[in-house]
């Protein structure tokens, strides 16, 4: 259902109550509320991929839901409200998480990152445009040993020093993309010894 800016909750909860076992959604761009999500949760907790990006849930309503969708493997918060609240629910809550968007999440920051750095089995996450500095990276860079991929565009607030932390923590990495980050003036050396990313 993605970017159908006239799709409203009445629509989203038709397809929600004709399809209880919906495994995947993506809702992004699209005129939903909380009503769209509380029907989600109740009627589908075993949906595995969610997209809520551009929409505006509420975080009280993200935190409620998080706790009832316990299967969740994918997530994209792109461009909402998500504070690290809702984060420490989600990572509370679903153990299988691998795969976390928070692209243009600009209420996240720091503690936001500690969050999700309690998130060990997390595969690949992207940081486009957030808030966040070194010890924000440091935290996900020592939580989440079995991170793959990696985004980081215009996250000005990381320098060299948060780059060797990832070097130094997340052996598995096989992509960083790393582009206009105003406080990254070097790559430490250790990330070029990365034996699986991609050089």
């Amino acid at each position: 259902l993605r970017a159908l800016p006239n799709v409203t909750d009445t629509g989203v909860c038709l397809v929600i109550s004709a399809n209880p076992r919906l495994v995947h959604l993506v809702l992004r761009q699209t005129q939903i509320t909380d009503e769209a999500l509380r029907m989600l949760s109740s009627r589908c907790p075993g949906i595995k991929t969610l997209s809520l990006r551009q929409t505006a849930v509420t975080n009280q309503c993200m935190q409620e839901s998080f706790r009832v969708l316990t299967q969740l493997e994918s997530v994209n918060l792109a461009s909402t409200v998500v504070d690290r609240h809702s984060l420490e629910e989600l990572t509370r809550s679903c153990p299988m998480l691998r795969s976390l968007n928070l692209r243009e999440a600009h209420r996240v920051e720091e503690r936001g990152m500690r969050a999700v750095a309690r998130c060990a089995g997390l595969l690949r996450l992207n940081l486009r445009e957030c808030v966040t500095n070194d010890d924000g990276l440091r935290a996900v860079a020592q939580g989440c040993p079995r991170l793959r991929a990696l985004t980081m565009t215009r996250v000005n607030g990381i320098t060299g020093r948060g780059l060797l932390d990832v070097a130094l923590g997340c052996l598995q990495l096989e992509t960083l993309v790393l582009d206009s980050c105003k406080g990254v003036r070097h790559l430490p050396p250790e990330l070029a010894r990365l034996p699986k990313l991609v050089k």
